[in-house]
């Protein structure tokens, strides 16, 4: 049942203004790049959360990162009284948050890129938004961690895999797509797509099933993936933190979303690969940051992605068939990785 702020909420951010509603965004996007930098540096040299003033370089305590600090940092000026690293770079990063969260609320209600008819209910859209707001900075926390670091903490997916489970359970409405939903019994203008009706009577118990669906697919898909490329290359092609990743994902979007953000992914490390190349000069990136571009580009275009998808996920044998050739082509790529590996000649 909705109650006043629930009322005003929807008709603020579908009705209000576009200007006030980006500002909030603002802010709160600041507040989160603030906490995922300190928790980036945190975990990154294995502090406790309390630590305050961290260095980034050399994980000193001594750091100071006040706005006169900041502002010096940005001049050029030291940053760290240890080691004198200085956080221009960081302070001009911190301003991508904000202006993300800024974007993606007003792609989500004013440029309506998650509604369907067949989705969550509208009168959800403001919890649904912080939802993915959440989902968004452990994203963020995760990618910094896996750039710095190679490894992606299990107190960040699995704390994350806890707040996407609650929040789709307790507030029920939360799904960018049913568990279950049959678009190839659509009749245009007659009948909608199939739902089954327990969806509509149990919306929470729908909720705590959509997203324990979606944790267990994000994270046996990516299980299997890891287990074939390493039997087959006899080397971890992905670390245990993506599978955990893939799972926190799942959570928040489910089944059907995490497997186009998987399908998505290796494009998005094409992509990523080349900017990091030019912008650090690391030829490798690690394969979580691809994972969570691919959420960003999902989550800003599910309209147009479910639109063309939907008759494939709401058959089984299809979907069973999709899963299998793909697995059946790494196979046949990973194998024809090694046979080349295995080829004498110069070093390459």
């Amino acid at each position: 049942m909705l109650t006043p702020f629930d009322r005003w909420a929807v008709h603020f951010i579908l009705d209000g203004s576009t200007f006030w509603l980006m500002v909030i965004a603002g802010v709160l996007g600041w507040l989160a790049s603030r906490w995922c930098w300190h928790w980036i540096d945190c975990l990154t040299w294995d502090l406790p959360p309390w630590s305050v003033g961290v260095c980034a370089h050399c994980g000193a305590h001594s750091a100071r990162f006040s706005w006169r600090d900041s502002f010096r940092a940005a001049l050029g000026g030291p940053h760290c009284s240890v080691c004198g690293h200085h956080g221009s770079r960081r302070w001009l990063a911190s301003v991508a948050v904000p202006l993300l969260f800024a974007v993606f609320v007003w792609a989500v209600a004013k440029g309506k890129c998650q509604s369907l008819t067949s989705g969550g209910s509208v009168d959800w859209i403001h919890w649904r938004i912080l939802y993915h707001l959440i989902l968004i900075t452990l994203l963020i926390v995760a990618t910094g961690i896996d750039f710095k670091a190679y490894l992606i903490p299990d107190s960040i997916t699995f704390t994350g895999m806890i707040l996407g489970v609650l929040g789709a359970t307790w507030f029920g409405n939360l799904q960018l797509i049913p568990v279950w939903i049959d678009a190839n019994q659509e009749v245009p203008k007659i009948l909608g797509p199939y739902i089954p009706e327990w969806i509509k009577l149990h919306s929470h118990w729908h909720g705590l099933a959509w997203s324990l669906v979606g944790l267990v697919a994000g994270g046996a898909l990516t299980w299997l993936v890891r287990a074939v490329s390493s039997a087959i290359l006899g080397l971890e092609a992905l670390g245990f933190g993506d599978v955990t990743l893939m799972a926190m994902i799942g959570s928040f979007v489910g089944w059907q979303a995490v497997l186009v953000i998987f399908a998505l992914a290796p494009l998005c490390g094409m992509c990523l690969a080349l900017i990091a190349l030019l912008l650090t000069g690391k030829p490798y990136v690690p394969y979580g940051p691809y994972l969570s571009a691919s959420t960003l580009v999902v989550l800003f275009t599910w309209q147009w992605l479910w639109t063309p998808l939907r008759f494939v996920f709401g058959h089984p044998p299809t979907i069973a068939a999709l899963i299998g050739g793909s697995l059946v082509a790494l196979a046949i790529l990973l194998a024809a990785i090694r046979l080349f590996r295995a080829i004498p000649g110069k070093q390459r």
